[in-house]
């Protein structure tokens, strides 16, 4: 797909070895085996080792539908799938050659993008977008941790490449096209987005050439390429999720969440969420807790926000053609949906939105006569690496206090132990026992759920006082129901007395 299309002159040839040296220190820093409490990266590497070991998915996580917010009862399979071939276990080294893997992704993020500019752009116009891109604070330290959104923005980029730019008589190509579709979907649930969109723009071309009076015989080749774009998707998604693998059962899909939620209510809240997260992409609004990014943004950051938003909104206006309807079709049914999306994660649900608004960026300042243009959105590239990206929190569920517990109790536990812990995904991973979290209520409802659970022990970190308090008031109250047979300087593992 890219070094084919490097061959149109000497400039675009340059541009590949240029990105190859302007990403290898980058991409040999921050790779590290932090990966924070939120537990997604342990659902989807818990998948993994199942697959790798021929496990059912997600063996050791009790979903609680009172909780499901926390996790689904499994995640969308594509990442897991992706990643098996480079399973290393689990260990905090295993974790740092996962934390690059995603960063050569992430690289091939820059590179894959690079196409879509530079059909229409200079090739130093489209370099500075993928810069743009890349080295934006959030998008750079994000790309160390081990979550699908990355390699989901890849396989979006090369759907839409071989949708736009190759040949739609060609079965080869089809396939081609409706194999990353596929793998989109596979990737993230919304990745569904991507083959409505194709659809739908192709629909769209039928009805205009029927416009233009066309024969239906000039048809066979769109309707032909249609169904193949079509169904290879629907048959992967199909092949994992009905045949190859056995899925736990129970509820927490997005449609099982949507059940119950003020629709008009909640949009209006994502929207407002959504809203937030463009003005901290673009600078203009500076705390950023989950990237740990805290730092004021200075007057040329605003400033270099302000003129990046200001050339998307014109480039959005000016949009025209096919290859401008599809990438608009496609970056509005990616951030529509968010709208209506529950629980929406900090921006990383947005990366391949923000990625299509670099080509709208560069669109946008070409429509425009102004002076040096190229150099006011680029003025914060050379922040995001040292500037911006702070350390990981201290008490990450890798670090070695923390594994010794998770060491303890696999080696100290009954197998069919089930234990209450803040993240039952991060428990499956590393102490590989059932675990559960508590509904957060009163301290009664969370008695009885730990009665009707059967809970055999309840491991506590006093690092998530804060995050957890529900758990630690239960304690206080229940506190004589259990014994303390283990303990360090962060975590207590308490076991139920037996009557």
């Amino acid at each position: 797909m890219i070094f084919s299309w490097f061959k149109q002159d000497l400039l675009g040839r340059l541009i590949v070895p240029l990105l190859l040296i302007a990403v290898y220190f980058p991409l040999q820093r921050g790779a590290h085996a932090d990966q924070g409490w939120g537990g997604d990266y342990a659902g989807y590497l818990t998948q993994t080792r199942s697959i790798v070991e021929g496990a059912p998915m997600q063996p050791y996580y009790i979903y609680n539908p009172k909780q499901d917010f926390l996790a689904p009862p499994y995640y969308p399979l594509g990442y897991s799938i992706l990643l098996v071939p480079f399973y290393r276990g689990v260990e905090a080294d295993a974790m740092v050659w996962y934390s690059r893997f995603n960063s050569v992704l992430w690289w091939l993020c820059g590179l894959s993008l690079y196409v879509f500019p530079r059909k229409r752009f200079r090739p130093w116009a489209a370099f500075g977008a993928v810069l743009f891109l890349l080295f934006n604070p959030q998008m750079y330290y994000f790309k160390n941790f081990i979550l699908p959104d990355v390699a989901y923005l890849l396989a979006m980029l090369w759907a839409a490449y071989w949708y736009l730019y190759r040949s739609h008589d060609k079965i080869s190509d089809a396939l081609a096209c409706g194999f990353f579709t596929g793998l989109v979907w596979l990737m993230r649930a919304n990745g569904v987005v991507c083959l409505i969109a194709i659809m739908g723009h192709q629909l769209i071309g039928l009805a205009q050439d029927w416009r233009a009076g066309k024969t239906a015989v000039s048809w066979k080749p769109a309707l032909r390429y249609l169904a193949i774009v079509s169904a290879l998707p629907v048959a992967m998604y199909l092949l994992v999720y009905r045949v190859l693998f056995t899925l736990p059962k129970g509820g927490g899909s997005y449609f099982d969440q949507l059940e119950g939620m003020d629709i008009w209510q909640d949009m209006f809240g994502n929207l407002e969420k959504l809203g937030t997260f463009v003005l901290r992409y673009y600078q203009l609004e500076p705390v950023v807790s989950f990237q740990y990014v805290h730092e004021k943004v200075g007057f040329a950051g605003l400033l270099a926000g302000a003129l990046a938003l200001g050339f998307i909104i014109i480039g959005l206006l000016k949009a025209r053609g096919r290859e401008d309807g599809f990438l608009l079709l496609l970056a509005a049914g990616m951030g529509g949906v968010l709208v209506i999306w529950p629980n929406s994660q900090e921006f990383r649900y947005l990366i391949p939105v923000f990625a299509l608004m670099s080509y709208f960026l560069l669109k946008g300042i070409t429509e425009t006569d102004t002076p040096g243009r190229l150099a006011g959105p680029y003025i914060r590239i050379d922040r995001a690496i040292d500037g911006m990206a702070g350390e990981p929190e201290p008490g990450v569920p890798q670090r070695a206090n923390n594994q010794e517990a998770f060491d303890y109790l696999r080696a100290n536990t009954p197998d069919t132990a089930i234990v209450v812990y803040h993240h039952p995904l991060i428990m499956g991973l590393y102490g590989r026992r059932r675990s559960l979290r508590l509904t957060n209520a009163t301290q009664e409802v969370m008695d009885s759920t730990a009665t009707a659970y059967r809970v055999d022990y309840v491991l506590v970190n006093n690092w998530l006082i804060q995050s957890d308090p529900y758990l630690y008031a239960y304690l206080d109250r229940y506190r004589a129901r259990y014994d303390t047979v283990w303990q360090n300087e962060r975590n207590a593992l308490l076991h139920v007395k037996k009557h």
